[in-house]
């Protein structure tokens, strides 16, 4: 009788782990569908709301150990309270909340995904075997170029491959991270290639771009000249770190069949750089599950879609707390622009480089100090090329010094620390010597130009 019992509650402990795996992947997929369509549909918020409350629920178990996610709870129900409290409930564009972060949100499963596959192919040891081949003295430049080089296509997604890929064979782990995460970011002085330099760069339509990338090669080359501080060294992993021509194929096919799908989603579908990952990631998916089927495809989403939620909840925190700032700042008090008006251009920077990226590091997000910042302080500035890199450095030190920037989350979920080893306490004294730098040298030249 005990053996049945045991067996029973073997059984129904199975089917409930299956009908979590279930929920969890279901209720994700229905909510970033209904995310994207929204925009087209604004029923389709509704799903999003019901699915994002379900999504939320069933992977309670796994984002409740980070503590990134509890205090993404704490930012929700306090945002929340106000809206309620100050009867501005009615204003709160539900929609916005939802569609505010989406596309970050589908590079959260994009990454997670390709990691699936990069396991599957054994990718890291590739890198790890590349790497291998360089001198000791240029790993840092090398792992800097590269991260250049892959930040061009993947966005932040370039953090966690990099940060996977080579945290076995790299060491210290944190002197990579700060390699990969400074450099993804110092890629905005030349083009758009995140959200935050994409944020400005639709503020400033009209910026040359040629003009503003030259104006920021200094600041990019200084950057590099930074980075060489953090040493790393190569760690040989036996036989794991030489991969055998049988995988070198399955990788050479893999980058092919990436960059293939990329461009595809990119020119003919006409989707974005975010979104084109996501897409990306998915047919190489599932072309690696059709490749290789030692592994339920069931069980890789379900690991895929829990290992995210602690980000997903962060994200989703922040867009409402947007909102409110939006709220509260959409009239900015007399005293404010009357002190503004009164600064030079070098006093502006100064503030913006110094004073404003400071409420990153209480969890302030980017994009709301972005916004913030912009509607106080853009009416006293030229609007040239100069005002737009000291918007992109102002980006570039949030992006490092707040614990909810997408940057900070992503080297903490692949070095499974909280976001706060991996955003001001990693970052302070770089942030602080590219700021003088950037001071320096755009306050003088903002009197050429």
């Amino acid at each position: 009788l005990s053996l049945m019992q045991t067996e029973q509650i073997q059984t129904h402990g199975n089917l409930w782990q299956n009908l979590q795996s279930s929920m969890i992947v279901i209720s994700l997929g229905v909510f970033l569908a209904s995310c994207v369509l929204a925009g087209k549909y604004p029923v389709m918020t509704s799903f999003a709301l019901v699915a994002s409350i379900l999504y939320i629920l069933s992977t309670f178990s796994f984002w409740w150990k980070k503590s990134s996610a509890r205090s993404g709870i704490l930012i929700f129900i306090a945002s929340m309270i106000f809206l309620l409290t100050a009867n501005k409930s009615g204003e709160l564009n539900l929609l916005a909340v939802f569609v505010r972060y989406s596309d970050v949100m589908l590079l959260l499963v994009g990454m997670a995904l390709l990691r699936q596959v990069m396991n599957a192919i054994n990718f890291n040891a590739a890198l790890g075997a590349y790497l291998l081949q360089k001198k000791p003295s240029r790993v840092t430049l090398s792992i800097t170029l590269l991260t250049a080089f892959l930040t061009w296509p993947m966005s932040l997604g370039a953090i966690p491959l990099l940060l996977d890929s080579l945290k076995k064979v790299v060491q210290p782990k944190f002197n990579l991270a700060k390699i990969v995460t400074r450099t993804v970011c110092i890629t905005m002085v030349l083009m758009p290639t995140t959200i935050g330099a994409a944020a400005v760069w639709a503020a400033m339509p009209d910026i040359p771009h040629v003009p503003a990338m030259l104006v920021g090669i200094p600041l990019f080359l200084f950057s590099i000249l930074l980075n060489q501080k953090s040493r790393v060294q190569l760690v040989a992993e036996d036989s794991h770190t030489v991969s055998d021509r049988g995988n070198m194929t399955s990788i050479l096919a893999f980058i092919g069949l990436f960059w293939g799908s990329f461009i595809l989603s990119l020119s003919v579908l006409g989707l974005n750089p975010l979104q084109s990952i996501t897409f990306t990631a998915v047919v190489l998916f599932i072309v690696s599950h059709f490749a290789n089927r030692k592994k339920q495809w069931a069980q890789q989403l379900s690991e895929s879609a829990q290992g995210i939620s602690g980000e997903v909840v962060l994200l989703l925190a922040c867009s409402l707390l947007t909102s409110v700032c939006m709220m509260l700042f959409a009239n900015i008090p007399q005293g404010i622009t009357a002190f503004v008006s009164g600064l030079t251009t070098f006093q502006c920077y100064a503030i913006i480089l110094f004073v404003l990226p400071l409420p990153g590091i209480l969890g302030i997000h980017p994009l709301i100090i972005f916004s913030v910042s912009w509607s106080i302080f853009s009416d006293y500035l030229s609007g040239n090329v100069v005002d737009y890199q000291i918007w992109i450095c102002l980006f570039i030190a949030t992006q490092l010094l707040s614990p909810v920037s997408i940057n900070a989350i992503f080297a903490a979920n692949s070095l499974n620390v909280s976001p706060g080893r991996t955003s001001f306490q990693m970052h302070y004294g770089y942030v602080l010597l590219f700021n003088l730098f950037a001071l320096s040298y755009l306050g003088a030249l903002s009197t050429i130009i």
